[in-house]
């Protein structure tokens, strides 16, 4: 008979449009955490610095004004 102390991890499937994919990733990226570990993290409520992310070529044209 199993140990009732023994738990099973449990598994939450979401759904995300590829957008809010993308924003996940690269705010996962910045932290050096993947993914899963950065959606675990925020829903567990963790506080986590907000961080915003531009798309690359915004940030690619504000890098070229800064340095004319």
């Amino acid at each position: 008979m199993p140990n009732q102390n023994h738990k099973k991890a449990k598994t939450i499937n979401i759904n995300l449009t590829e957008d809010e994919y993308e924003k996940v990733k690269q705010l996962a990226e910045i932290r050096d955490l993947n993914p899963t570990a950065y959606t675990r993290l925020t829903a567990l409520g963790n506080r986590i610095k907000p961080t915003i992310v531009y798309p690359a070529d915004e940030r690619i044209d504000e890098l070229e004004k800064e340095n004319q």
